[in-house]
């Protein structure tokens, strides 16, 4: 799965794991706007040429730190920001491409795709799908080899009392649940979507899936306080599942569609020679996609995590 890089409600998770039973994989993560909200120098990412040596020069940057990825944002922002102009995008991707390093795209607006799929992008995350991602540019997606990250569950999930959740709140302090409570509860007459969006949404999804473009699962977790990492995928899943997946499809999504797109090699699928990375579930997921949440054991590398130690530490925590 793509991510930011770790924040601190991930790292509490992941040094409650054993030493040595985790693996770290991040995405750097760079806002490539002009206008970065202050929290980069990317305010020299403008139609100049200062623009270009500057991008230029941050890929060769994040190339020498050893990072495989570029995130780069083709993203107004709802018309808050400028976006990142092809006269800069593709000089970046150029340069990324000629480095070995693949550029992933922060993008809101299927009428930017056509011309950074010409660039050369390698996938597309926080892609809103709806009616202008039509077919023939479902094709061109697929043409392209790249990727779709969609992160559907990150306003959902605003929209849901997710602390009524036994699910979340089996790993989760009484501390945190009552938060999630509250903010539940402050933010109440936030509507979900219309029954003309979700239409809208599950038949952009099915083009997608009928030009046979890889959707590869991703949360955003972390983006805000109730966004959990974990808890999150299973979330998605159902998404996914809802919007015309299979289970298996949605389980491939998971598992072993991400671990091809970021070369991870030896995860993904249980094979002969691979990580033995994998859970044990009580109920079918085929027979039902929230059968996920069904994990009797954990098994990484081949070592059992155990489960009752971490569900302590977590329940402490706040």
């Amino acid at each position: 799965m793509l991510s930011r890089v770790f924040r601190p409600e991930k790292r509490a998770a992941v040094h409650a794991a054993p030493s040595g039973q985790v693996r770290h994989f991040a995405v750097l993560h760079e806002q490539g706007t002009a206008g970065g909200g202050g929290r980069t120098s990317l305010d020299y990412f403008v139609e100049s040429d200062r623009g270009i040596e500057f991008a230029r020069e941050a890929v060769r940057q994040i190339a020498g730190k050893g990072f495989g990825f570029v995130k780069i944002w083709v993203d107004d922002r709802g018309g808050t920001q400028a976006k990142l102009h092809p006269v800069v995008y593709r000089p970046l991707i150029q340069e990324a491409r000629s480095r070995g390093l693949h550029v992933v795209v922060h993008q809101q607006s299927a009428a930017d795709m056509a011309e950074l799929l010409d660039a050369g992008v390698a996938g597309f995350l926080h892609g809103r799908i709806g009616p202008d991602l039509d077919a023939d540019l479902a094709a061109r997606i697929r043409r392209a080899d790249a990727y779709l990250v969609p992160n559907l569950g990150l306003g959902e999930l605003r929209r849901e009392r997710v602390a009524d959740d036994p699910f979340l709140q089996e790993a989760t302090s009484a501390a945190v649940i009552s938060r999630l409570g509250e903010a539940y509860d402050a933010r109440r007459g936030v509507q979900g979507p219309s029954a003309e969006a979700e239409r809208e949404l599950r038949e952009g999804f099915m083009r997608l899936l009928d030009a046979d473009v890889d959707i590869v699962l991703g949360t955003d977790a972390g983006a805000v306080p109730d966004h959990f990492f974990g808890y999150t995928g299973h979330r998605e899943l159902e998404i996914f599942v809802r919007l015309g997946m299979t289970p298996m499809q949605a389980i491939m999504a998971a598992t072993s569609r991400p671990a091809e797109r970021l070369g991870l090699t030896d995860m993904g699928t249980l094979e002969r020679g691979k990580s033995a990375d994998f859970v044990v579930l009580g109920e079918n997921p085929l027979d039902d996609i929230r059968n996920t949440r069904t994990v009797e054991r954990v098994f990484l590398r081949g070592d059992e995590l155990i489960r009752g130690l971490l569900r302590r530490r977590w329940m402490e925590g706040d």
